[in-house]
C-alpha cells in the first residue's frame, strides 16, 4: 500500500486528509509538526509527503532543509499544502526544496491529481 505522510499542526486538517487518503486506498501517516515527522521518518519511509509550511516549532521550510540534507530521505517527493499567501510570500526556499504545491482550502481533484502525478514520476 502506498504510504503518504501528512505533516500539519491542525488536528482537523490531519483527520480530514487522512479520511481523503484512506478513501483513495492510501495509508496515511500523520505528524503534528516537523519534529514529529522527522521522528516518524526514522521508523517508516513514506512514498510521498504532504507538508504544511506554517507550523509552530519547526516550520515546513526547516523540515524541508533537514529532509533534503539526509541521504536516506532526500528523494522522498514533497507536496506543500498551504494557504496561497504563505506560499507566495513566506518561503521561496520551500518552493525550491519541494516538488510541487497546492493551496488551501484543499480542492480534492487538485490534490488527487498532484498525488498521482508525483507518484507516477517517482516510479
Amino acid at each position: 500500500m502506498t504510504k503518504i505522510m501528512v505533516v500539519d499542526d491542525e488536528p482537523d486538517i490531519l483527520a480530514m486528509v487522512e479520511m481523503i487518503l484512506n478513501r483513495k486506498g492510501y495509508e496515511a501517516i500523520l505528524a503534528e509538526g516537523g519534529a514529529e515527522a522527522l521522528e516518524l521518518l526514522k521508523k517508516t519511509k513514506p512514498d510521498l509527503i504532504l507538508l504544511d509550511l506554517m507550523m509552530p516549532g519547526m516550520d515546513g521550510t526547516e523540515f524541508l532543509r533537514r529532509l533534503r540534507s539526509d541521504e536516506n530521505l532526500k528523494d522522498i517527493p514533497v507536496i506543500v499544502v498551504s494557504v496561497r499567501s504563505t506560499i507566495e510570500k513566506e518561503s521561496r526556499e520551500a518552493m525550491e526544496l519541494a516538488d510541487d504545491y497546492i493551496t488551501k482550502p484543499i480542492d480534492l481533484p487538485t490534490l488527487y491529481t498532484a498525488i498521482e502525478e508525483m507518484l507516477k514520476e517517482k516510479k
